[in-house]
């Protein structure tokens, strides 16, 4: 397990930098979605804004809890700060985008490139009875597997008990980008010589991202099914 970051080297949390509280320090990397505390201050903002909006009184103490990302919109355009440059993983950039970061290209750089290293990276296993499982990620009845990545988003693929079993697939259909899945329901269908079998989607969610490699030569997810030879980003 990785050790936690001590307070005296913990980056300053996002809530902090941006003024709406004191003092808090990030122990998660960065990964917002992961923080209690982060659950705990957008759930805090959402029923002060409430209140406020429906004209009924706020405790002192949370009379200036906003969301950072308006927090720090109150501010000049030129000193708004990145969120990258708040991660500290670039020199100061200011934000173009008012934190919509979906439409940043900066962003998007970035989240390719953690795309690159979150394949590319070993993957711890657990072997049992000759079956691999690895750890950190969520296994579905019908087969499928997925992993908890950024921003909300989770690689979906193929166990390797399905792989063994029904052998190096040749041909794969899978919807587009922008195709809204069920879980439970049809996700995407594989084929060995002829003989199909449809996976179930593990969650609901939008195809974000198809891997274009398996699209291509689906038997990458016979060889690496936890790792290159993922199908979707969902």
């Amino acid at each position: 397990m990785k050790p936690s970051l001590t307070q005296k080297t913990a980056p300053l949390c996002l809530w902090m930098q941006a003024g709406v509280v004191k003092k808090k320090y990030c122990h998660t990397d960065f990964s917002c979605d992961h923080c209690r505390f982060d659950r705990a201050m957008k759930r805090l903002c959402r029923e002060t804004a409430q209140l406020k909006k429906h004209g009924l009184p706020v405790k002192e103490n949370r009379s200036g809890f906003i969301f950072w990302e308006d927090r720090l919109r109150q501010m000049p355009f030129g000193k708004r700060p990145c969120i990258h440059t708040m991660k500290g993983q670039i020199g100061f950039n200011n934000c173009p985008r008012s934190y919509h970061c979906v439409d940043c290209e900066l962003d998007q750089y970035f989240y390719d490139q953690f795309k690159i290293h979150a394949v590319l990276k070993p993957v711890a296993f657990d072997r049992i009875h000759g079956i691999f499982l690895p750890a950190g990620y969520y296994v579905h009845p019908g087969h499928t597997w997925i992993k908890i990545e950024n921003q909300g988003m989770v690689r979906m693929g193929i166990d390797d008990f399905a792989c063994r079993l029904l052998g190096k697939f040749d041909t794969l259909a899978a919807p587009v980008m922008g195709k809204k899945l069920e879980q439970g329901k049809p996700a995407l269908c594989l084929s060995r010589q002829g003989n199909k079998v449809v996976f179930v989607s593990p969650v609901n969610g939008i195809i974000t991202d198809v891997n274009s490699r398996v699209q291509r030569s689906p038997g990458l997810i016979h060889g690496a099914p936890y790792t290159h030879g993922w199908v979707f980003m969902i």
